[in-house]
């Protein structure tokens, strides 16, 4: 039988069920479930990240090693064609070790940028001169490449021949033919040799601007040498001039170009102003540098000398300042034997050499035309002196010295402008 009390007991509200709470066990694993996905996450980032630094690095290895491997391989395709011309220009390291004696340095000729040069004898009874590529040179392959590709191209007996290279072994070898009697300079200065003679002195500036004029036209774009020198000058048994060292040398502007935009290189007193100023190369700049060899063949003394005068330092200002007050006799090197030079000879010399060394690219000649006027400077020489003995020239030299001073003009580079 229901009661009432059972009927309240209805009445009341069924009690709630418990509150369901998730076990700390579980928040525990949710908690690192999240952080181990972060961590796997990061983990992956950074794999990903040091693989892509790791393709770039290798990339960029690559590309220098492809740099490498692709002058190698022009170096050797070009020798390749060559060699289908009847010249053998590829070399053993073995062979040129014999050449030398295995780089005796008794056999040292002269050191350059480059490294240092051997006198040697191939396997074939050719003197050569060997030029080794020195690990510390701040020159390198690309030297070595612009040395090869250049005498690969271009032949002709003012230039100096390559015989062949070496690039075995990380050495870089250059084999020339032995040039006999040395540099350009040691025969001005120096060296106590036999001073040149002016007819020589001429027939050497010939032929070295003939190297130049043909490396300048030969083909349609030009090939700058930049670095043109006494010391970049040879003479062989018979005093020919022979230009060599083409190692910083470039292309020139092309057709549709005035000039080539490049870092400025070359030999301190030699340096075309402009080209240092600007850094803008052209062919006038080895006309530049032509003719400061053509003052230090007027004058036999080097081109810059520390232990001068701050007035006298400088071989082109002090000349041309000389020159251009008629005072050219206190210039001229005193081997010289005045009467032994025709004074017309002497007058169109220094007119060409000064302006060769003309402030301004635009004013200077060109090669052609330099030596167009060395040719006629040996033509007075001759015509004066052909078939009879040296007459005295000494009244005429005089008065050249009168008619060519020019005192109201004045045409100097500061040291400050080199």
């Amino acid at each position: 039988m229901t009661t009432k009390e059972d009927i309240d007991k209805c009445k009341v509200s069924p009690p709630s069920p418990p509150a369901t709470s998730t076990p700390p066990d579980t928040n525990i694993g949710l908690i690192s479930g999240i952080i181990t996905a972060g961590v796997v996450v990061l983990i992956i980032l950074l794999i990903v990240w040091i693989l892509i630094y790791r393709r770039r690095k290798f990339t960029t290895k690559q590309k220098e090693l492809t740099q490498n491997t692709a002058t190698t391989t022009n170096v050797a395709t070009t020798s390749n064609t060559i060699s289908r011309r009847e010249y053998q220009y590829l070399l053993t390291l073995s062979e040129v070790e014999e050449s030398t004696n295995y780089f005796d340095e008794s056999l040292v000729v002269g050191v350059g940028g480059f490294g240092k040069v051997y006198r040697g004898e191939l396997r074939d009874g050719r003197k050569v001169a060997v030029k080794r590529g020195s690990r510390t040179s701040l020159q390198g392959i690309q030297e070595f490449k612009a040395e090869i590709e250049t005498l690969f191209k271009f032949r002709h007996g003012n230039l100096v021949s390559l015989i062949g290279y070496c690039d075995e072994n990380h050495e870089l070898i250059l084999v020339y033919e032995f040039i006999e009697k040395g540099t350009l300079r040691s025969h001005l200065y120096g060296s106590g040799l036999q001073s040149l003679s002016w007819n020589e002195r001429l027939n050497v500036c010939m032929g070295a601007a003939k190297g130049l004029n043909y490396l300048h036209t030969a083909y349609p774009t030009a090939v700058i040498h930049r670095d043109v020198k006494s010391v970049n000058i040879l003479l062989d048994g018979n005093l020919n001039a022979k230009v060599g060292d083409f190692g910083i040398s470039r292309t020139g502007p092309s057709v549709h170009e005035t000039h080539v935009s490049t870092g400025v290189k070359g030999t301190f007193g030699y340096l075309d102003p402009e080209y240092f100023m600007r850094e803008q190369l052209t062919e006038k700049s080895d006309v530049y540098s032509f003719g400061v060899v053509l003052i230090e063949i007027l004058c036999a003394r080097p081109v810059i000398d520390p232990s001068l005068p701050s007035d006298v330092i400088n071989l082109k200002d002090w000349a041309i300042n000389h020159i251009q007050k008629g005072q050219w006799d206190q210039i001229i090197d005193p081997h010289l034997i005045i009467g032994d030079i025709n004074p017309d000879s002497l007058k169109r010399f220094m007119e060409i050499a000064e302006r060769c060394v003309a402030d301004r690219g635009a004013d200077r000649p060109s090669m052609r035309d330099v030596l167009w006027n060395l040719e006629c400077c040996l033509q007075f020489q001759e015509a004066a002196f052909h078939g009879s003995a040296a007459e005295d020239n000494s009244d005429s030299i005089v008065e050249l010295a009168t008619q060519y001073a020019t005192p109201d003009f004045s045409l100097t580079i500061s040291d400050d402008g080199m």
